[in-house]
């Protein structure tokens, strides 16, 4: 079963992209790679596990394999860590060491939902709504 949201039918194109499928892996892979930088600067993971997830550019065929390691996995959170890992061997054991799913969902949804309000008070500031 495939869910559609009534954002989708009800928004404008910018605003089905913050809250699509792609600009969702691309907040968790941005996590991610704050996560893994956090643990560069104490010590923890190698340097180059930080450059090899810099290197991660989320596009089509990236969220294609997501989308199939979903299918795979049943979980979502757990497709985009497998997939990840095999794209970042070095940053692989500290992709998601610590957290849970919600850590990375939850928050990355923040980042969407903050993506949507500021695109939406750039819309109307020109309006003379009071958005102060």
């Amino acid at each position: 079963m495939v869910y559609f949201s009534p954002i989708a039918s009800h928004s404008s194109n910018i605003i089905n992209e913050i809250h699509s499928t792609k600009n969702k892996f691309a907040k968790w892979v941005q996590i991610w790679k704050t996560q893994i930088k956090v643990f560069v600067d104490i010590g923890f993971a190698p340097q180059k596990a930080y450059d090899e997830i810099c290197r991660v550019v989320v596009d089509d065929l990236l969220v294609s394999k997501f989308k199939e390691y979903e299918r795979i996995t049943h979980h979502d959170i757990n497709a985009g860590i497998k997939y990840l890992s095999e794209l970042c061997p070095t940053a692989a054991q500290y992709i998601h060491a610590g957290f849970t799913s919600m850590d990375v969902d939850d928050n990355g949804r923040v980042l969407q939902q903050r993506g949507a309000l500021e695109y939406i008070i750039h819309k109307i500031s020109g309006t003379g709504l009071d958005v102060g």
